[in-house]
């Protein structure tokens, strides 16, 4: 059995011209903040149960460090090491 925490981070260096036109205006103000373009970041938990010598769960969950990057995920795995 183990436990991981993660972190991870990240930004988009390349811009993109979007028409914000069709975009309601509560919207584009909540997810197009032209001062809004620096790093996004995520954290959270990981448990791995090994049930023998070749096949583990894993089970994570992250969560986003801004609303506006998404909401909590949750992932199960049941891989094989190989």
């Amino acid at each position: 059995m183990g436990i991981n925490a993660f972190f991870d981070t990240g930004r988009v260096v390349d811009k993109i011209d979007l028409n914000l036109s069709e975009v309601p205006e509560e919207e584009r103000m909540d997810f197009f903040k032209p001062d809004k373009e620096g790093f996004h970041s995520s954290l959270g938990a990981g448990l791995r149960i090994v049930m023998n010598e070749n096949f583990i769960v894993a089970l994570d969950y992250g969560k986003p460090l801004d609303d506006r990057d998404g909401k909590n995920g949750l992932y199960i795995g049941l891989n094989y090491l190989f």
